[in-house]
């Protein structure tokens, strides 16, 4: 299923859990609905389990953060609307219940406010202690299996300090913590589960409030924790390019090159080295000799054997390469170093040189910036490069017309750049549409 296919149905299915809140916990509780509120309440929580795990199974694919981020706050809103009120409604389940066994009568509606009445234990039932137990259970299970206390919020856990301590594990404690990791979702889901008929059983039958309460806090802190960590593995295993869960077949795609000529974009060649390595799914720890083997001339000397760290090696590189002006200018003299426009017979010609016209526009565009004032701005955008631009075209001849449709733009700075910008891409369509209607006769 396609990425925006996902987050339709993702959220599409949080507005039909919103809606089956909203409508269960307006409805008044009545003797003949009781039977149902179990049920309405177990339908519930299996679509928001279904929910969790199509949201991870987005995750797990690759999904953006600006993706997943949205989503992911929507998903923890609903859960803790369903907590909220489900613990309404079984409030008033309690109260009718107690309110029945007192006087032998069911009132029509009960009070949404009224508590629950719990007992003092000594006559609890023995499966409130057995589920109680079994929740504990998975509790420590899940715990064993992560490597982390989830349930004790006694214990302090940082979630920064636990994602630096991540960063030092070996790309195959990653791995493997990733494919621990897919079956968590699964464990959370039943444990939310065994925590539920718990608590069931706990508003029912009678249970100590504070060791109900006390349960709770530890269902909050083991769910919020997991999250928390399943989190930080999935985002360990992304930026090490590691792609554990990923088996589909790719195709590589050729790595740039740079030498550190003056004509050359570090910046561009920095971006497509990037995606190369993103596209390749070559692993963190392999992309410093990677990027090594694609230098050439004075750029390789910028990363002496003595370097052994990625980050480094880009920084010594932008250091030397980096600086926009210093492309720019070399982009701007391209613009005298372009051939004369081939003459109107030779269409396919044209069209090539008017690519090669916006190629070189579209490179000032980007290093120019958005930065009015800016040295690069200025320098982009400035009265000498509009000039160099009107110099490439033809003053005399057949093509004479060119200089004149583009000396005629109005605008000032950026505006006017980008009008004559515009106008080349109109010469060049011109020309294509030639040579389509030459070929269709």
């Amino acid at each position: 299923m396609a990425e925006a296919e996902q987050v339709y149905v993702i959220n599409t299915e949080v507005e039909f859990i919103k809606y089956k809140i909203k409508t269960f916990t307006e409805r008044h509780v009545y003797k003949e609905l009781l039977p149902e509120v179990d049920k309405k309440l177990a339908e519930m929580r299996q679509a928001q389990d279904s929910l969790v795990m199509k949201f991870f199974a987005l995750k797990v694919s690759g999904a953006k953060s600006e993706v997943v981020v949205p989503l992911e706050a929507k998903i923890y809103e609903i859960a803790e609307q369903l907590d909220a009120n489900e613990m309404k409604v079984r409030q008033k389940v309690v109260a009718l219940l107690a309110e029945e066994n007192s006087s032998g009568s069911v009132s029509s509606a009960v009070d949404p406010g009224s508590e629950p009445k719990f007992s003092s234990g000594s006559s609890r039932p023995s499966h409130i202690k057995s589920k109680r137990k079994e929740f504990n259970d998975q509790i420590d299970l899940l715990s064993t299996s992560c490597g982390l206390d989830l349930g004790n919020p006694e214990t302090e856990i940082e979630v920064d300090e636990l994602a630096k301590n991540y960063k030092l594990k070996s790309d195959a404690d990653i791995s493997k913590l990733v494919r621990e990791a897919k079956s968590w979702s699964q464990s959370l889901v039943s444990l939310s589960k065994v925590f539920r008929e718990y608590e069931e059983l706990a508003l029912n039958y009678g249970e100590d409030k504070e060791e109900l309460e006390s349960n709770q806090t530890v269902f909050d802190t083991a769910k919020s924790r997991l999250l928390d960590l399943k989190k930080i593995v999935d985002d360990e295993d992304s930026r090490r390019n590691l792609f554990t869960l990923d088996n589909t077949k790719f195709e590589k795609i050729k790595y740039p090159t740079f030498s550190g000529d003056r004509k050359e974009d570090f910046l561009k060649f920095k971006e497509k080295m990037t995606k190369a390595f993103q596209k390749n799914r070559v692993v963190l720890g392999d992309q410093l000799d990677k990027l090594k083997e694609n230098l050439k001339g004075e750029a390789i000397k910028h990363i002496p054997d003595t370097v052994t760290d990625l980050d480094i090696a880009w920084q010594n590189l932008h250091s030397a390469y980096g600086d926009p002006m210093r492309v720019l200018k070399e982009r701007i003299k391209c613009l005298d170093s372009l051939k004369p426009l081939p003459p109107l017979k030779k269409k396919e010609s044209r069209v090539t040189w008017f690519l090669e016209l916006e190629n070189v526009l579209e490179d000032v565009t980007q290093l120019g910036g958005n930065v009015p004032g800016s040295r690069s701005y200025c320098t982009a955008f400035s009265e000498f490069t509009i000039e160099k631009i009107l110099s490439s075209l033809p003053e005399d001849g057949e093509d004479v017309s060119l200089r004149a449709q583009l000396s005629r733009i109005n605008g000032d700075g950026k505006e006017l750049f980008m009008n004559m910008k515009t106008k080349v891409a109109e010469f060049r369509q011109h020309s294509q549409a030639f040579i389509g209607s030459a070929s269709n006769h």
